[in-house]
């Protein structure tokens, strides 16, 4: 709902581009949360022994951040939930380190990023993409035609 919220904002005064790239971004965080190891991995294995090795450790960690803990945390004694905590906090460095590698990679520099507005104009080649927004600040449709201004309506 954020950002939905957020593009309603920037459509309100009058950002139509941005309001694209919000709406993009709040759909990438949920398509990546949720199909965090449905990525092109395939292809980056392709790209040498130093990209297959990335592609293991990205998938073991994210397998890792996956499980939820052993234990109930409710029942577990502070010291065990601290060290939790940071053991959590530690994959999650290692597998923002893995993808920054991932993105020194030729081809994949965008690597789990959310669209530029200019890459969905570029994709409206074959015909206008329509973008719907609906939040408790208004209802807005975005015409996205190719290498045309935008309609918002």
């Amino acid at each position: 709902m954020l950002a939905v919220d957020a593009a309603s904002c920037a459509l309100c005064s009058g950002d139509v581009c941005r309001a694209v790239e919000l709406l993009e971004q709040g759909r990438t965080i949920i398509w990546t949360q949720m199909t965090r190891l449905r990525t092109p991995l395939d292809s980056l294995q392709t790209c040498g022994d130093h990209a297959a090795a990335l592609v293991k450790k990205f998938r073991d960690l994210s397998s890792l951040l996956d499980k939820p803990p052993a234990n109930s945390l409710e029942a577990t004694p502070r010291v065990n939930v601290e060290a939790e905590e940071a053991r959590y906090r530690h994959l999650v460095k290692d597998w923002n380190r893995a993808v920054e590698e991932i993105w020194k990679i030729k081809g994949f520099s965008c690597f789990l990023l959310p669209p530029l507005f200019s890459d969905l104009q570029d994709a409206a080649h074959d015909g206008p993409i329509i973008v719907l927004i609906a939040s408790k600040l208004s209802c807005h449709a975005i015409i996205v035609p190719h290498e045309q201004p935008l309609t918002s309506i």
